[in-house]
């Protein structure tokens, strides 16, 4: 069972997050599993039922997924994925605050947090392969998974930096809501009833970035997933996001993502096939 102070802290963290699973399933994979992603877009959690995987960093450190354990991979982290054989179950998710940025982008993890061997056993048996259907009636035990990896990862200013973050709620929403290139920090600083230095230092303290940086980050992650998850052609994405034209938004894109929109797409629609 549970501890009181866990499951309130979970109740605390669902409250205040929204949490999406982008994908979900159950695998059996062989030597054709082999694949590399180039800064993930979304938060992949792997629960290995048996077999041996591998993750290879450019660094030259490798992880080594062993039966047993649990692993996440973070959002905006690479690797090359491989193995010969392995049966996993796989649940991708946001876990966004205020309906914006990933939390995980806030607390900077390491590249993988591995999980001990499973104490509680009944908690893997709750996912033995019947799909995404039945991971889905699992979300809350999900969540409690996702905690522990918070505590895992020595992660101690947690509960300390989430009601700081919580104090900047309505900034964080009307950013979500009004989310454009043309977005000024003086508008946003008005909204606040704060000159624009103060709002600036204030947020950066908080949240390690800047506000530039942090519109930037919700221009590029906004373009992801309508790329990812969407058909929204590219000069559609970028007339919604205030740019004046199609190769202007290619070209902020590659700037910060390393390839086109359309490469992008691309690259999303075939990492997709060896999730």
């Amino acid at each position: 069972m549970y501890s009181v102070d866990r499951s309130e802290k979970v109740k605390y963290l669902s409250e205040i997050t929204s949490f999406h699973i982008t994908d979900a399933g159950y695998a059996r994979l062989d030597e054709g599993w082999d694949f590399k992603i180039n800064d993930a877009g979304e938060n992949r959690l792997y629960i290995i039922h048996d077999g041996e995987g591998y993750v290879d960093y450019s660094n030259g450190k490798r992880v080594i997924m062993e039966k047993g354990r649990m692993y996440l991979l973070p959002v905006h982290t690479s690797g090359h994925f491989y193995c010969k054989y392995l049966i996993k179950t796989y649940i991708n998710f946001k876990l966004s605050l205020f309906n914006s940025i990933d939390i995980f982008d806030f607390i900077k993890p390491k590249q993988w947090i591995e999980m001990k061997l499973f104490k509680d056993l009944t908690l893997l048996q709750k996912f033995p392969g019947n799909g995404i259907a039945e991971i889905l009636r699992h979300q809350y035990e999900t969540l409690l998974i996702i905690f522990d990896f918070f505590t895992e990862s020595n992660n101690k200013n947690l509960e300390t930096l989430l009601p700081v973050l919580q104090s900047f709620k309505e900034l964080f929403e009307y950013i979500n809501k009004n989310l454009s290139v043309k977005l000024s920090i003086k508008t946003l600083s008005a909204l606040q009833n704060q000159t624009p230095y103060y709002l600036s230092v204030r947020f950066k303290k908080a949240t390690g970035f800047s506000l530039k940086q942090y519109i930037i980050m919700q221009l590029i992650e906004r373009s992801r997933y309508r790329l990812g998850f969407e058909t929204a052609k590219v000069r559609d994405i970028a007339f919604e996001l205030g740019f004046d034209d199609e190769f202007y938004f290619t070209k902020f894109f590659k700037r910060y993502q390393g390839c086109s929109p359309s490469e992008y797409r691309k690259l999303k629609t075939e990492a997709q096939k060896f999730t």
